[in-house]
């Protein structure tokens, strides 16, 4: 159980929120709590400035004042009007405004303007605090509180800190937790008996204490273990104090113990030890508080069932007590008396524990769990526990996209790169051929402006213009000297001022300061415009290629824009993918017929469109399913004008099919849709454009080799067609002939495209 703790961040006291979670399957539930509400820094989901987690769920409030939950939903715990566990985030229903969490074993509060508390889930003891013991899978208003600045939650109770520092508590009462001087639950809030100057507040699963003024500690309930710290093992209906403990500035509890942080960061708890959960190296209880081994300097302060962690100084993690799910982080299920590092995490900005698992925020607003998953309370669409921290499934703080043939990459706040979907060849770039359905961290790639993906490889331009890529490498595409393939990054020998990247089927091409364009990887067809056909593992020039303004490139052929607008051609042209009005291949650039004015530029397998000026769109290349967008399926060696469309703003290619985001806001996809990649809710080809359902605000695009993503204004990402390698990123397998949601970081970059080919 949990409960959770605040502290102070900066003279600006920016509150963080700890929640901690009951442990055993004694129905108690834990709380988190959260420092002053007045004093918010709600941010998008992955850069959340409030994370709490209960029993089996965690749930996190959005930079809009909404809260995503995920995890165990038995009892409408995640608030979106369902009873069915989700192991990716879920919206919950109607609430607005949210300023600060807390989470208990079944059971989910938040403050909302006002200082007014909502809660939903499990209510057989009236923690919902709305005069009622029913069930409720959406938000609850509890009756008569209001200017609530402070929250916390227990097993199966509630309390908040009110205007004036009083404190009130709701629900189970059997241990005196609610601290009214009986042990009758109320199913409404009570006054806590003499207890004035609270500034902050932590229930566990059932106890709670609060600091007062001067930094003293008081608590009431549940005391078998001696956690109410005063020295006894008898429960107290009332606040008694916290013996010898002055100074605290922040608190925590779990199922049966306490921790606080006192002046200098230093840590000291006492209660349960059954599994170290004091971190003083032993594990006997203790009746009054007891220095955690080692720790000094803390800044936050978290505990869960029977387990610990803080947040030291760097934002580096130590967590200490039960192990058996791996909650601590570490690497391991073995549990430690003495506080452990959580492994590759620093940077960490709030922390949150529920009962065996854990979670954190790290500096560039990613959030990352480890420990039990059996109802997905990790959130990264899985039930597979970790011993060490994973990407919850929303993609955090992204600035730029790129899509595969079958899988997808994102650039995170700190150039640090993560993707998903299939990785047959290392593609997904975390040292692994195994697939993911959900973001992994590309490992040890930092500071990247610029992604582009190709069938079965990645490549990522880094400050000062130099190129690492991963995956498959049988044609030398990663660009090192080699043909062996690569699950990590690899650097681009001698590439250095790269401006512009570009990835087809089986080759890679940068453009360089000064417009001039390299190409490496296979040129069986001449694709990488240098005059021959033998392939070259590292970098060569484009044959009399110069000012260059744009580069794509599809499955064996490539395209630039040079000075005018006019778009230049070369690599395989069986159909007409060249635009020069033959079917011949050309080791070099050639002009495309009459095309000038060009504004963009994309290519699918074997078909190309440009944007020119005014926003009409010219195709020209393969036409089997319609991708040409001109009414018929018959391939044209020149440029045609696609239907209708004359506002486009962006243009991407896949495979086979085509789309553009028109003036408006709304995108127009054509051509194959046997997986609903066209994104209209249905899986019937168009040989012209046709509206993906839903959109009327999208700002970017990207296609894969059969899958397409968006991103809408706010930033909310959004990805439909072929998924049966994860490649949407939703956490699943199959198809989806209508928009999934993927992220809601706002995404700000022009996507790449990647595609199959020869």
């Amino acid at each position: 159980m949990h409960i959770n703790i605040l502290t102070w961040r900066n003279a600006a006291a920016l509150v963080l929120i700890l929640a901690c979670v009951p442990t055993y399957a004694s129905a108690i539930a834990l709380a988190l709590s959260k420092t002053d509400a007045s004093i918010t820094s709600s941010k998008a989901l992955g850069d959340p400035g409030t994370l709490a987690a209960g029993y089996s769920h965690t749930c996190a409030i959005t930079d809009s004042g909404s809260v995503k939950c995920w995890g165990d939903n038995f009892y409408g715990q995640l608030g979106n009007g369902s009873t069915t566990s989700s192991s990716t985030p879920v919206t919950v229903t109607g609430l607005t405004g949210a300023s600060a969490l807390a989470l208990g074993f079944y059971h989910s509060c938040a403050i909302i303007a006002g200082g007014m508390v909502q809660c939903w889930g499990y209510n057989a003891n009236g923690q919902l605090g709305n005069g009622s013991t029913m069930p409720s899978t959406t938000p609850v208003l509890v009756t008569g509180l209001t200017g609530a600045t402070i929250l916390a939650t227990g097993a199966g109770h509630n309390c908040a800190i009110v205007v004036g520092g009083v404190v009130q508590c709701w629900g189970s009462n059997g241990n005196g937790q609610l601290g009214n001087g009986s042990t009758a639950q109320s199913t409404t809030p009570v006054l806590v008996t003499g207890l004035g100057g609270a500034t902050a507040l932590a229930l566990g699963g059932g106890h709670s204490c609060a600091i007062v003024a001067g930094g003293a500690v008081q608590c009431w309930g549940s005391n078998g273990n001696g956690q109410l710290g005063n020295g006894s093992t008898t429960q107290s209906p009332t606040p008694v104090a916290v013996t010898g403990l002055t100074g605290a500035t922040a608190l925590a509890l779990g199922l049966y113990h306490s921790c606080a942080i006192t002046a200098g960061g230093a840590l000291r708890c006492w209660g349960s030890n059954d599994y170290g959960q004091l971190g003083n190296g032993s594990t006997a209880q203790s009746t009054t508080p007891v220095a955690v081994a080692g720790l000094t300097g803390a800044t936050s302060l978290a505990a869960g069932g029977v387990h610990s962690c803080a947040i030291m100084p760097g934002g580096e993690l130590r967590c200490w007590g039960y192990n058996y799910a791996g909650q601590l982080g570490n690497g391991n299920t073995t549990q430690s008396t003495t506080p452990v590092a959580v492994i590759g995490f620093t940077g960490a900005t709030a922390l949150a524990l529920g009962t065996n698992h854990s979670c954190a925020i790290a500096a560039h607003g990613a959030i990352q769990c480890w420990g039990s998953n059996s109802f997905g309370e990790l959130g990264n669409g899985s039930s597979a526990k970790s011993t060490r921290p994973i990407m919850v499934t929303e993609l955090s703080a992204a600035t730029a996209l790129a899509l595969g043939a079958r899988h997808s990459c994102a650039i995170v706040a700190d150039g640090a790169v993560q993707c998903w979907g299939a990785n047959f060849f290392g593609e997904l770039g975390n040292g692994s051929i195994t697939q993911s359905a959900t973001p992994v961290a590309v490992t040890g790639l930092i500071g990247a402006t610029s992604i582009a993906l190709g069938s079965l490889h990645s490549c990522a331009i880094l400050a000062g213009g130099a190129v690492q890529c991963w995956g498959n490498n049988e044609a030398g595409q990663l660009g090192n000297g080699s043909t062996s393939n690569s699950t990590t990054p690899v650097a681009v020998t001698g590439l250095t001022g790269a401006t512009a990247l570009a990835l087809g089927g089986y080759h890679s091409c940068a453009i360089m300061a000064g417009g001039t364009v390299q190409c490496w990887g296979n040129n069986v067809i001449g694709q990488l415009g240098n005059g021959s056909t033998s392939l070259s593992t590292t970098p060569v020039a484009v044959t009399g290629l110069t000012g260059a303004t744009a580069l794509a490139l599809g499955g064996a052929h490539s395209c630039a824009i040079s000075s005018g607008g006019i778009v230049q051609c070369w690599g395989r042209n069986d159909y007409g993918q060249l635009g020069n009005g033959s079917m011949t291949d050309s080791s070099t650039p050639i002009a495309v017929t009459g095309l000038t004015g060009a504004t963009s530029l994309a290519l699918g397998s074997s078909h190309s469109c440009a944007i020119v000026t005014g926003g009409t769109v010219q195709c020209w290349g393969y036409n089997v399913s319609g991708q040409l967008g001109n009414y018929d399926n018959i391939y044209s060696t020149t440029p045609v004008a696609v239907a209708g469309l004359t506002v486009a703003t962006k243009i991407a290619l896949g495979n086979l099919h085509t789309c553009a985001i028109v003036a408006d806001g709304t995108v127009q996809c054509w051509g194959y849709n046997d997986y609903g990649q066209l994104g209209n809710g249905g899986t019937a080809e168009t040989a012209i454009p046709a509206a993906v359902t839903g959109f009327t605000s999208a700002m970017v695009l990207a296609l894969g080799g059969n899958h397409s993503c968006t991103i809408a204004t706010g930033g909310s990402v959004h990805c439909w067609g072929y998924n049966y390698n994860g490649q949407l990123g939703n956490g699943t397998a199959g198809f989806y002939t209508l928009p999934q949601i993927v992220v809601g970081s706002p995404l700000v970059s022009i996507f790449t495209n990647g595609f199959e080919g020869q």
